[in-house]
Parts: C-alpha cells; structure tokens; sequence
C-alpha cells in the first residue's frame, strides 16, 4: 500500500521504531494474551498489556502552547491480575523539547501518585521502556497507570488505529480529562508492564474480510492471520470450520519453530460453503489446538456472515467521487479514479460528481448518498461501493480484495437517445436475484462523460498538491499533479475529466429513488429513467464533442438496504431509432450461440444488418451491425 498523502494535511505522521506488535478490540483476558500485547523483545518474566501499532499515525492533541498532558491506561484488579503486579510502562516518546516524564501509578484517574518516579534521557521518536524501581501491586479495583510530560508542542501522544473502547485509555490535557476513544483513532499507545502472571499458550483469528460471498456448495479459499501467544516454541496450531451443515478440521504447519510472547501467521485454509442459497448463513471458524495442545483463550471462535449464490457471476465496482474544479485536493480523486480505470478495467465503474460548488462548469445538484460510517465524503476521497471510503491509491488497495467478489444480483441494462439531437437518454434495466432472502433494493441512473476539458480560459482545476515533491512511494497518476509533474502548476488547464456526471437519478432532497421490493433467488425486476443532458454554457462544446466521439455512458447501480452497492453495469447509448432496437451489455457471462436475420433465417455472427442473437441464457436481442 502506498503512502497516504492526504494525512500529511490532516494528522501527524510518525515512525515510531517498530518494538511493540499489532493489537485488536478491548483490554480482557490477560492471562491468555488476548488483546495485550508484547513488545517483540519481551522483558524476562514481564509482559507488556496495552495497545500499539507501530505508530503509523499520530493525532494532534492539545493547545500547541506550553501544557501538562497525563497520558495513562487503566488496569482492572479482576481476578485474571490476582497476585500479579506493575512492573513498569512502555510509550512512545513523541516530543522533543524534552526528555524527561514522570511515570506514575494512581487508584483513580485525577487522583494521588500511589507510586511515581522521573523517567530521565528518554528517546524522541522512539518506544521508550521505563522499568520501576520498585514493583507495585495491583489494587482489587484496578489502577491507573501512566506518564506526565510538560511540553509545547501539540503531539504528546500516539492514538493508534483500532477500535475505540471507551474507559480504557486517557488523556489528562491541563486538567481536562478526555477518553482517547473520543479522537476517533482509537486508544492511546501506552503498554502496562505486569508480572507475576502466569501465561498459557493462546490464539485467535483476524479475517481479511468483514464477510464472504460463495457459490451454494463450492470448495473455496479464505485467508486469515491467526494470532499465537506462547512463551514456549510454536510448531502447529489446528482450526475447526463450521459452515453450519458440517464441520471440517485442518491441521496447520510451518516450517520451523517460532517463539515469541506474540506472533502473526497469515494463512489460508478452504472451507466448503452451503448448500442453501441465502443471505443468512455464517461461517464459524476456531483455533482449537496449539501444538496440540487444547486453546485456553476464550473468545478465539471467529464468525462471518456467509451469503450463497445459486450461480456464479460478475460483480463491477463504484468508485464514486466528490470533486470540484476549484478544490486543490480535487487531484486526489482524479488520480485514484485514473489508477482504478487502469488497473481493474471493465471490473471497475467511476462516478465523479462535482457538487460542492455552483461556479463549477461540471456542477451538478447534490445526492445524498455520500456518506460512509455517518462520515461525510470530503472532496477528493473516494468511496467504493459505499463500504470503503479513503484515498484513490488506498482504495485500489480494497480493490484488489473486492475485485472478484461474487454479486447477490445480476443487472443488465440498455440505453438510447430519445431523439436525433441527443438531448436526453431512456435507460432501463433489470435486476435478478441471484440468492434468497435478498431484502429490498434500488437501481439508480447516471450518464457520464470521459474526456471534457478545461480548454475555456477561465476554467481551470486549482491543484493545491503542486509544492509536495514527487515520490515513488505515490502512484503515477498522482505525482502528475506533484512538483515538476505534467500537472504540477497551482491551476491545470487542458486536463481530461474521465467519468464526470452529467445527469443523475440519485436521491437528492427532490427526488426519491424508487424501490425494488424484497426478492428471492431467479426472481428479475425491471425499472427505467429518463436523463437529460446539462445545458449550460460551459458544457456546451465539450459535450458535443463527447457526443460525437460517443464519449457518454450510461449506469445502472443496484443497492441494498443497507445502502450498499452490489452491482453495476456501464453500458453504451444507442442512436435513436423508433423501430426499438437495442444495444444491450450485461453483468453476467454470456455468449452467443446462434445468430438469425430478421425474418429468422440462422446466419453467421459475422452478417450485416438487423439481426437477432440468441444467447447462452436464452434470451434473446435485436442488435444493428453496419
């Protein structure tokens, strides 16, 4: 993956020394290492327990002048820490106009020391271990452990980026208590140092994936990381697999030994998906031996959502995008959907709308889709198929998971221009259920068009990314707009726009997407819009030339209830022609088998004229060949 550009305008940046290993989910059951962590050198008979990621990225905290922070997690006394102790902390040191803290250890938050000591020389930009001098004990209500350091820089601290679990990471800016989890990154880096626990070999599954699509009784391939927690060397661990008609065990082996307190081995195994053809089935999959030895953590059973489908077909991807010509971080998109339409093809569907400003010659009226998470889309970022939202470069990362993903629904579609001056399109389509259980759906409409150019002397795309140096860390796209770039100027002329919207039936605060209602498996439902072409000035010439390089598309999106897109299709218009007939493109596989003329005579797939095709799924169309 390469880097993210954009967070060099929105967050801090760190490379921490990489000396403590990925942690998920909350701070519970200690003993068998299962959300603690280990630093990868682990301290003789002590163990690090807490949260931290590498220091990928580091969030602004604080007033940026002179100020206390109070940067501390919270140890429960429960009985999985009975007789255990506090031996020390770990934190990454992220200022450097200073080097020293004080470490401390509190029975309540804004409480009394209980135990304090000064942590002197600490390294700036680095995870810094701090051992007591003096060990302390656990209360039963838990404690506070933690570290204060004075500073005037705004960048005390590492929130990491996992799930944000209130209670149990703080910090304390001049006096203001704030929950780490109220960032939105998640919880601070600090790692408890506890002793005096005895730990059993452990492990649990992280997927790839947040859930699978499978064709109904298919042997398929799943990868996943399997976390291992052992004091002692790991040769094998062995997984059940639960599709919820039968179950399966694999025994897993690697070669040579591996001995850490915490280790990640990305696998794959396969699994067999149903028989039954629907949206509600799961795939329940757990670690049940490590060196064949019975698994002591709890939660190590991992579930997904398992939809079938009763054949398999092809699934093509939105990338929808806010842009404006006069937004600098409007490149961002364009660069990502440039990337995207390169490297997946025809697998790959972009939607860029230019709806944050009315003197943007690409305007168009706002939807109200454009949200991810209750996130707001910003403009250059990029959303993919409404469940991913990041930059272009990260996005093609998602892709490559996405990419061959199996549809719940097949859409075909056709397209023609009302009239001889093609001044708007008739587009209709059907949807088939390719599952049960499928719950409602809608079919929105768009034309785009490739290639319109700021040509116009006072239309230009204000690049705000023309001082930031090229890098081969960057895609080839982006750093066309970077420093010395073919678009590296503060306003970009003569640039093509690709997949611009230029008509839409999308929700917006007028108008309603109607909906389709709940269906089951080879159930088909069909619906239609109308979409007029812009009739502005600024578009008036780049639009004819687009008409006549027949540069205009039209899409047909399918969504669930959820809101989710999945699936699509990109089809060209045909000229008008009353006698109806159509230029068809489909999402599903299909060929032709045998061609007729008009007055039903077979003839090669080679023939002029009006014919008609038959094709492997025995439908039929009228097609013009010239």
């Amino acid at each position: 993956m390469k880097k993210s550009l954009l967070l060099t305008f929105v967050m801090l940046l760190s490379s921490v020394c990489l000396m403590a290993q990925n942690l998920k989910g909350g701070l519970t059951n200690v003993t068998t290492l299962k959300k603690p962590g280990a630093i990868t050198r682990a301290l003789t008979d002590k163990y690090p327990w807490g949260y931290y990621e590498g220091g990928e990225a580091g969030t602004l905290v604080g007033p940026g002048t002179t100020s206390t922070y109070d940067i501390c997690i919270y140890v429960p006394g429960d009985k999985q820490f009975s007789g255990a102790t506090l031996a020390g902390l770990a934190f990454p040191m992220m200022v450097n106009d200073t080097k020293q803290v004080t470490v401390w250890v509190r029975n309540t938050l804004q409480g009394n020391n209980i135990y304090q000591e000064t942590a002197k020389n600490l390294t700036y930009n680095d995870f810094n271990i701090i051992e007591f001098k003096q060990p302390v004990s656990i209360p039963a209500e838990g404690a506070y452990i933690g570290f204060t350091v004075k500073t005037a820089q705004d960048a005390a601290t590492i929130a990491t980026k996992q799930e944000s679990v209130p209670g149990q990471t703080f910090i304390i800016v001049n006096g203001y208590v704030y929950d780490a989890s109220s960032f939105g990154y998640g919880p601070v880096a600090v790692l408890a140092i506890v002793s005096n626990i005895d730990l059993q070999p452990s492990a649990w599954l992280t997927p790839d994936k947040s859930y699978l699509v499978s064709k109904a009784g298919k042997k398929c391939e799943m990868d996943a990381v399997v976390t291992i927690g052992s004091p002692e060397e790991i040769t094998s661990f062995t997984i059940e697999v639960d599709n919820g008609e039968k179950k399966e065990t694999v025994d897993c082996t690697f070669d040579g030994k591996l001995q850490a307190l915490r280790t990640d081995i990305p696998f794959s195994f396969t699994y067999t998906a149903p028989s039954s053809v629907t949206t509600n089935n799961a795939l329940k999959v757990k670690v049940t031996k490590i060196n064949n030895a019975a698994n002591t953590a709890k939660d190590a059973e991992l579930k997904m959502p398992l939809m079938t489908v009763s054949r398999e077909s092809v699934r093509h991807n939105v990338g929808e995008i806010i842009a404006s010509s006069t937004n600098g971080n409007s490149p961002l998109g364009w660069a990502g959907n440039e990337e995207a339409r390169e490297l997946y093809k025809e697998k790959y569907i972009g939607v860029v709308l230019h709806q944050s400003d009315v003197n943007d010659p690409m305007y168009i009226a706002p939807s109200k889709y454009f949200k991810h998470g209750g996130e707001t889309q910003g403009i250059g970022f990029f959303l993919l198929n409404r469940q991913y939202m990041d930059e272009g470069d990260i996005i093609c990362a998602y892709l490559d998971e996405v990419a061959d993903e199996l549809p719940l629904a097949d859409i075909t579609a056709k397209a023609m221009w009302t009239s001889d001056d093609k001044t708007a399109v008739r587009i209709t389509s059907d949807v088939t259920a390719l599952t049960n259980e499928i719950g409602n759906m809608k079919v929105s409409y768009v034309l785009t068009a490739d290639e319109l150019k700021n040509v116009s002397p006072t239309w230009s795309q204000t690049n705000g990314l023309s001082n930031i140096k090229q890098s081969e860390d960057y895609s080839q796209w982006l750093n066309m707009f970077l420093n010395g770039g073919k678009y590296g100027t503060a306003a970009v002329r003569n640039m093509p726009n690709n997949d611009v919207v230029i008509a839409t039936s999308y929700d917006n605060y007028l108008t309603t997407v109607p909906t389709i209602a709940a269906m089951n498996d080879g159930s088909t439902a069909s619906t239609n819009a109308t979409l007029e072409l812009p009739t502005t000035s600024a578009l008036k010439t780049v639009l004819a030339t687009a008409k006549k390089n027949n540069n205009i598309h039209a899409v047909a999106i399918v969504e669930d209830e959820r809101g989710v897109i999945i699936n699509a299709v990109k089809v060209d218009i045909s000229d008008y022609d009353p006698t109806g007939i159509e230029t068809v493109i489909t999402t599903a596989d299909k060929s032709v088998e045998k061609t007729y003329t008009i007055d039903g005579r077979e003839t090669t797939a080679a023939a002029h004229g009006i014919l008609i095709q038959r094709l492997s799924d025995g439908t039929t169309r009228k097609i013009m060949k010239r």
